[in-house]
């Protein structure tokens, strides 16, 4: 077939050819420069505690890897602990940039061609995390190794977020009849459905002044606010005795409440947990409190 490309066209595609071979080897000998060996745990606890997590990078580059920095990139909510470093073999290895818990850098001592260096950091989940999963975020990292003349970034597997999933499953009783002045109790029940535990949670009851949370036979009661926080001392006295609001676990508070009104009421009772300010609801329910007029014999 007669060639119809004038010759400055065919020198032309000729070297556009080799540029783009030689990039694709390039791509090629840079995918293979480091091996990684990344292990996450298969699940964290949101607000409950560090997980481990180990990477580790062999050199196959055929040369030294100098002037060597790691970046690990965290997903939302996932916080590296400062200070956790260790296990550190084939080298040293050293916090460098940790001003930002989810974006961290190691630097690191020069990695010879073969050496494997590995090492140890620590992490925890706060409610972001919570935010970025239920909203369809997926938890893997991202560590990338810079040294002279190159780059090598890879992810990680995913892993699994647990959290807690509370709710009231009973209020005993939904209605009551009092007379004004009198004192009365509700037992509440809460169950936590969530594969993760709680350190804590919040009941609240949230009424007009007609009536008043005065007293509680489990947590603690503010008064102020006539919240009743529980808490890890109240937990060892059910379920697994672990002191953690664990799956399936399930704990009944007993309130005691006075009617300071005249008026009938109807309180919003739901349990709240969740750390750094932020919190995540239970269900609601709704009872009645009928209240009438006393009339005290004269």
């Amino acid at each position: 077939m007669k060639d119809l490309l004038p010759g400055n066209w065919r020198l032309q595609a000729v070297n556009t050819i080799g540029l783009l071979c030689f990039f694709a080897f390039a791509n090629l000998l840079s995918g293979q420069s480091i091996t990684w060996n990344n292990t996450v745990p298969s699940n964290i606890s949101v607000c409950l505690g560090t997980e481990n997590f180990d990477i580790s990078l062999t050199n196959n580059t055929g040369s030294t890897l100098s002037n060597l920095t790691i970046r690990v990139q965290l997903p939302s909510g996932i916080d590296y602990s400062v200070g956790s470093l260790s296990n550190v073999t084939g080298g040293s290895v050293s916090e460098q940039s940790v001003s930002n818990t989810e974006d961290i850098t190691f630097s690191a001592s020069d990695l010879s061609d073969g050496a494997t260096l590995s090492f140890r950091i620590a992490a925890d989940a706060d409610m972001d995390a919570y935010n970025y999963v239920t909203g369809g975020g997926v938890l893997r990292n991202t560590v990338t190794a810079t040294y002279t003349g190159g780059a090598d970034t890879t992810q990680t597997n995913s892993y699994t977020l647990y959290y807690p999933a509370l709710s009231i499953t009973t209020v005993n009783s939904m209605s009551a009849s009092v007379y004004a002045g009198q004192t009365f109790t509700r037992q509440v029940t809460i169950v936590n459905g969530g594969y993760g535990a709680a350190t804590s949670f919040t009941l609240k009851d949230t009424h007009d002044s007609n009536l008043q949370v005065v007293g509680t036979d489990v947590g603690t009661l503010n008064t102020n606010t006539e919240e009743i926080t529980v808490s890890v001392g109240d937990f060892t006295a059910i379920g697994d005795g672990d002191g953690y609001f664990d799956q399936n676990e399930s704990i009944t508070i007993t309130q005691t409440i006075k009617a300071t009104g005249c008026t009938s009421t109807q309180s919003t009772l739901n349990a709240v947990w969740g750390c750094g300010g932020s919190e995540v609801n239970s269900n609601k329910k709704y009872p009645y409190t009928t209240i009438t007029l006393y009339n005290p014999s004269v």
